[in-house]
């Protein structure tokens, strides 16, 4: 049929009452407004909250894991991510950031404090080396007394040496008597340190 011809049997059928356009689709759903804040979960069990403009998944342990892990400034509470080289290298000594730290130091000078802090600094670091090398003379007594007097060692070709030791008593006597010193060492820095006024 020609093109003049279907329009006038359009019209015709329009005029009987007949629709001549088929067509196929669906219903526009209106669109559920939520409120900012408002939680709601999905058919697939999700959990959803509306924020400003868009919908974000609701993951309670992953951001409980992210509140744990999420370094902030022990003063302002600012989030150390965002701040600039200096803020994170000072985080990572005094737990603030730089602003918050240069804040903190000035009054300690300020107030005549500055040296029982230095102090207590320094004890806190030297404190903190006496129970690593403790902790290391700990797997070494353990070692030797569980050792057959044989050690192997991988040399840099990749060979096995097994060097035999008859002096394992010798050495372990050395080091009990060296982690006897360093917790005598470690138990006078902790009254040292427990002196020191709170700053």
């Amino acid at each position: 049929m020609a093109r003049r011809r279907w329009k006038i049997y359009d019209i015709k059928s329009v005029l009987d009452g007949v629709n001549p356009f088929i067509q196929f689709g669906y219903d526009v759903v209106e669109p559920h407004h939520r409120k900012i804040g408002e939680k709601w979960t999905d058919v697939h069990g999700k959990t959803w909250e509306q924020k400003n403009g868009y919908r974000v998944i609701v993951n309670e342990k992953a951001d409980a894991i992210r509140d744990m892990v999420r370094q902030k400034c022990a003063k302002c509470e600012m989030d150390i991510k965002w701040g600039n080289r200096m803020d994170r290298k000072f985080f990572s000594k005094s737990g603030m950031c730089y602003n918050c730290t240069i804040d903190h130091d000035t009054m300690l000078r300020l107030t005549g404090k500055w040296d029982t802090y230095e102090k207590k600094k320094v004890l806190s670091s030297q404190l903190s080396y006496l129970k690593d090398i403790r902790g290391q003379i700990k797997e070494s007594i353990n070692f030797l007394k569980t050792t057959d007097g044989k050690l192997k060692f991988v040399d840099e070709a990749g060979r096995i040496e097994t060097w035999t030791d008859n002096h394992i008593d010798v050495l372990l006597k050395g080091a009990e008597t060296d982690y006897g010193k360093l917790t005598m060492d470690i138990e006078e820095t902790e009254q040292l340190i427990a002196t020191l006024e709170e700053v």
